[in-house]
């Protein structure tokens, strides 16, 4: 015999009734939730948070920066040159992919 899991509204279950409802996650200011809730609740409990999210504009999602907290600057040097005086200069260099640091200060210090 299959077995069946029904999700119960937590709203009614404090109250004692067993109504069916459905997962619901928030998160908002970082402060994240999961709760239980029937549609009639749902309408309740978070539908004048949705109404007033609804009139909002803007972005839905903060921009990820770096750890720091600061986006690093991008460089203004162009790589296919950096890789041409590294050959140049008998320093060997990957045709692809990321530049190391130390190969770009020595290109600025060169560069004068």
């Amino acid at each position: 015999m299959a077995q069946v899991t029904m999700t119960i509204c937590d709203r009614h279950h404090q109250q004692g009734a067993e109504v069916p409802g459905t997962s619901r996650r928030f998160v908002i200011d970082g402060f994240k939730a999961t709760t239980d809730l029937c549609d009639e609740c749902y309408e309740t409990e978070a539908g004048p948070l949705l109404s007033f999210l609804r009139t909002m504009t803007g972005t839905t999602a903060p921009k990820r920066t770096t750890t720091s907290g600061k986006r690093r600057p991008k460089s203004k040097l162009d790589s296919s040159t950096v890789r041409a005086w590294a050959v140049e200069n008998g320093i060997d260099v990957s045709p692809r992919g990321r530049i190391s640091q130390d190969l770009l200060e020595r290109y600025r210090a060169s560069q004068g």
